[in-house]
């Protein structure tokens, strides 16, 4: 996954992180009691290979040894050590997930802490065994059923947070309304506030953390005044059932915390919006209304306002639509919307495959016919005539197509993996050679690389990607590591399909991007949390 300096709010917010860390740790080192060592807790729960048992280890041990208070102060300490080291080998996303499976079914009543100096180790090598738990118990499966893309889709959606902080603010600013209705207020409009309480920590003189990311109900009143923040928030309940450990986060439902008796959890990742995100994609029954409308604008940005025309109709007699046709010199680009989310990638290999083949079929493959039938309207008519709904009005006419070229292109507003990022694998199996120069790209991925290429270089990107190349693979599902290979000394390297020789790409050629990111993360924090540090000061 690429490093931002930026894509973690820790950078800013922490930067005293380290001493403070520090401080803690030696604190703990003068008042060491525990009752079992590190070296113990890896022998025994090394022995077990069933996650649930794993799991049910892991809470017993915090149910005897950890109150409530200390247990969310370790967690988000470690969460906060992470993300400070971006190549580190543990996956963030299930670390947050973890976090979360635990804060919901935690029951321990305990009132005397366990002290410890490895209480962040223990964490982390419960994190380790479970990641090489999922792991290997998936390359066993993949294995079996010969398909290496099943792997790479799970592993890459379970444990990787693709989208960056700006991401996150920018759907809430797209979904805002969305956002009133759900939660009785601007998720936009306050997103500074959601910062604060996600990125707080409060230590003490001598730098010992008291607590990360934990409120009482006078505090977020003082954050949020009048707003009902209650959404915000799941309340536990007493033996909750949590059935699987990668979907703790979809089981917030659109919150980012979790309140405990009289007291509000959270993690400290801003990787927690990510709930906010699916409640709102998933709730909206205008997403694709709002997709278009956010690449319209976009599109005009990049190729000017007449150039690009909206929801043209074929002068067929079915009148079938197309959403964006834009004019380049003599280029074409026939774009279609798709927004319908993404839904969770199973554990189970069968239902996993059986998911995929759906949500191709009612996405990536009706969207690739919709741009399919538009192309060949335009190549079999010496006048290609678009009209509006009624067909009474010409919009758009085109023609000497002979000196002009095509370009398919659906864009997604959620990100779809390898269904995206390597489709030609699911066209072929669907003996759809025809749609094979169709490119699929998510909305975000869709601004990082036009900002990158420019209108003169992205047509020749998008010949790249729809030439037929099965050799060329990212490991992340991640077409934003396609592009940085494409832009790379590497890029001559292209193995001849049929040769079982593949290049994988590694997550390095996202980093590409990091100006852009950074650039859009800052102004999201110099709008957001930096203004409200500052009028909280005064």
């Amino acid at each position: 996954m690429k490093y931002s300096k930026c894509y973690e709010l820790v950078k800013i917010f922490y930067r005293s992180i380290v001493k403070i860390f520090g401080n803690f740790k030696r604190r703990i080192r003068r008042q060491e009691r525990y009752p079992k060592s590190l070296e113990d807790i890896e022998k025994e729960i090394y022995q077990l290979s069933n996650i649930d048992d794993i799991l049910n280890y892991i809470l017993k041990y915090y149910n005897i040894y950890y109150s409530i208070n200390k247990l969310n102060t370790v967690m988000n300490l470690a969460i906060i050590q992470r993300k400070r080291e971006s190549n580190s080998q543990f996956s963030l996303k299930l670390m947050v997930q973890l976090y979360v499976y635990i804060l919901l079914k935690y029951n321990g009543e305990s009132k005397k802490d366990v002290v410890t100096s490895d209480e962040i180790e223990i964490f982390f090598l419960f994190i380790n065994v479970l990641q090489n738990n999922i792991s290997n118990n998936q390359v066993e499966q993949s294995i079996q059923d010969r398909r290496s893309d099943s792997l790479q889709s799970y592993l890459s959606y379970h444990f990787d947070f693709r989208k960056e902080l700006w991401e996150y603010y920018e759907i809430c600013r797209m979904f805002d309304n969305e956002a009133r209705k759900q939660y009785g207020f601007s998720i936009y409009e306050n997103f500074d506030k959601l910062l604060y309480i996600i990125c707080n920590v409060k230590s003490r003189l001598d730098g010992l953390v008291c607590s990360c990311s934990q409120f009482s109900d006078r505090e977020l009143d003082e954050i949020f005044g009048d707003i009902d923040y209650s959404k915000l928030f799941m309340t536990a309940s007493k033996n909750m059932e949590v059935r699987y450990l990668t979907s703790s986060i979809q089981i917030l439902g659109g919150s980012i915390g979790i309140k405990r008796n009289l007291t509000y959890f959270l993690p400290a990742s801003e990787h927690i919006l990510s709930s906010i995100e699916q409640k709102l994609i998933s709730c909206s029954k205008n997403k694709g209304d709002i997709l278009e409308k956010e690449l319209k604008t976009i599109l005009e940005n990049d190729f000017d306002v007449d150039n690009v025309y909206q929801s043209l109709y074929l002068k067929t007699s079915k009148k079938e639509e197309q959403d964006f046709i834009v004019i380049s010199g003599n280029n074409i680009l026939l774009i279609e919307c798709k927004a319908r989310d993404f839904k969770e990638i199973p554990f189970n290999q069968k239902m996993s495959e059986e998911r995929r083949q759906q949500l191709f079929k009612k996405v990536v493959l009706a969207a690739s016919e919709q741009a399919e039938r538009a192309k060949q309207y335009i190549l079999d008519n010496e006048i290609a005539i678009f009209t509006d709904k009624k067909g009474s009005t010409e919009r758009l006419r085109i023609e000497n197509i002979k000196s002009k070229k095509i370009y398919k292109v659906v864009v997604t507003l959620d990100d779809y993996y390898k269904l995206s990022e390597m489709a030609i694998d699911y066209f072929k199996d669907r003996n759809r050679n025809d749609l094979i120069d169709t490119w699929i790209v998510n909305y975000f991925d869709f601004q990082k690389i036009i900002w990158h290429s420019g209108i003169e270089k992205i047509f020749d990107y998008i010949s790249y990607r729809t030439s037929g190349i099965e050799t060329i693979r990212s490991i992340q599902a991640s077409e934003i590591a396609q592009y940085g290979y494409y832009i790379s000394p590497n890029y001559n390297f292209i193995p001849p399909n049929g040769y079982n020789i593949e290049v994988n790409i590694m997550g390095r050629f996202e980093n590409w991007s990091l100006p852009f990111e950074e650039s859009k993360n800052e102004l999201v924090l110099n709008n957001t949390i930096f203004k409200y540090q500052k009028e909280k000061q005064l």
